[in-house]
């Protein structure tokens, strides 16, 4: 059994199930036995769309079976809506866990904006932003918001880990893709150019 946490509903959501029936598949021929069955499951938020994943699934399987055979498998796929910053499988349930991008979205939804996932403490307490101008931490962010970001983000990846440690066998597999910055002071630049664009786009809409 594994699981893709995060796996939104593009093709590449099937990707990486994809390349881990391959590994299995070249070990199991190795040592001269038979692929074992594969139970798959991909987990998102209820927003995401899973009709667009399901509909990606005749075609993935029909290439699987053209090109290991049909004696591989079967791999049965499941759709699991549902945050995985509570529990989503039975105890001693998964062999494998893997997510890539998804783990560093944090969890603390800001009560006057519902549709953001935001930490607590980017807003002073007369209310004005404390990262005015920016959309992620910049080199011109006050040292709070590096603060806040770090301690939600702990809060969030020891609660992640503490789940799966629960709903994983012993001896589980678990591979974690995230983006980040080896030095706080230098945060990637990627978010500040994507920050000004967008400040340039509602300028241009306001004006």
């Amino acid at each position: 059994m594994m699981a893709d946490m995060g796996c939104s509903s593009g093709p590449n959501s099937l990707l990486v199930v994809s390349k881990i029936n391959d590994v299995i598949d070249e070990a199991s021929r190795s040592i001269n036995r038979q692929c074992p069955q594969f139970g798959v499951f991909l987990n998102d938020l209820p927003g995401n769309d899973f009709n667009a994943l399901f509909n990606l699934l005749p075609a993935f399987k029909q290439d699987l079976e053209e090109d290991k055979g049909s004696s591989f498998g079967p791999c049965f796929v499941s759709g699991i809506p549902k945050s995985f910053y509570r529990r989503v499988f039975p105890d001693k349930f998964l062999h494998f866990v893997h997510s890539s991008y998804s783990v560093h979205w944090l969890s603390q939804v800001n009560k006057s904006h519902q549709n953001e996932n935001v930490p607590r403490g980017l807003v002073s307490e007369n209310g004005e932003a404390l990262n005015k101008g920016n959309i992620y931490i910049a080199d011109s962010s006050p040292e709070e918001i590096h603060k806040a970001y770090y301690a939600q983000f702990k809060k969030d990846f020891t609660l992640f880990l503490k789940l799966r440690s629960k709903e994983m066998v012993s001896q589980g597999g678990m591979v974690l893709v995230l983006q980040g910055s080896f030095n706080s002071d230098n945060p990637d630049s990627i978010y500040e150019l994507l920050g000004s664009t967008l400040q340039d786009m509602v300028l241009k809409v306001t004006n």
